[in-house]
């Protein structure tokens, strides 16, 4: 009768002990199912919601953007359009004269995901425009030939050498691989809805 008892009590502990695995391997498995990621170098379109002067910005002087297009993995929605990104201005100049020159740095740090802020590493890899009404284009695509200042044509993404447009009105822009903007022959200026991308440069976790 003992030796009984004492079977049918490994066989229940060894059931409970099946049981709680296989919770646990469910548990795991649903993690993972519904756990999204975007890996280092995935683009985020977005425009500003702030005005940029460099003549009256400040660096540290927080600032807030908006993403333009939805970014999916797979067949699931990632990222909505509409998340709001944080960011701050790290560094700002602008001197003014025969040739006016201007840079202006940002940093987008912070995302508003499922209503909890997270960390977010980005850099500026284009920007639009807007800073001048009568060209509202985007200043790089990436299926186009740019044209450099040193006579040279670069092809789409990040370069060893800044990527560079020449505005007509002998404006030249060009983005470093640090996201600086810099322009010769203009202050920069840019107008709440210019539009930029962002390039991530590390894992971004998304809470479904």
């Amino acid at each position: 009768m003992k030796i009984f008892k004492s079977e049918a009590a490994r066989c229940l502990l060894l059931i409970l002990l099946c049981s709680c695995l296989a919770s646990f391997s469910f548990s795991r498995a649903e993690q993972q199912e519904t756990a999204t990621s975007l890996d280092p170098g995935t683009d985020i379109k977005a425009k500003l919601d702030n005005a940029i002067d460099v003549k009256k910005v400040k660096p540290g002087q927080e600032i807030s953007a908006y993403t333009i297009k939805s970014i999916k993995v797979g067949k699931k929605v990632a990222l909505p359009k509409g998340t709001e990104l944080i960011g701050v201005v790290r560094e700002v100049s602008y001197q003014e004269g025969a040739i006016n020159e201007s840079t202006l740095k940002m940093e987008f740090n912070r995302i508003i995901l499922s209503n909890q802020e997270m960390e977010l590493s980005t850099v500026l890899i284009d920007v639009g425009y807007s800073m001048l009404p009568s060209t509202p284009e985007p200043l790089f695509r990436e299926d186009e030939q740019r044209q450099t200042g040193t006579g040279g044509l670069l092809k789409g993404g990040i370069e060893e050498s800044a990527q560079a447009a020449s505005h007509p009105d002998t404006m030249m822009v060009s983005v470093r691989e640090n996201g600086t903007i810099v322009v010769k022959g203009a202050i920069i200026n840019l107008e709440p809805g210019t539009r930029i991308t962002l390039r991530l440069k590390k894992n971004l976790n998304i809470p479904q």
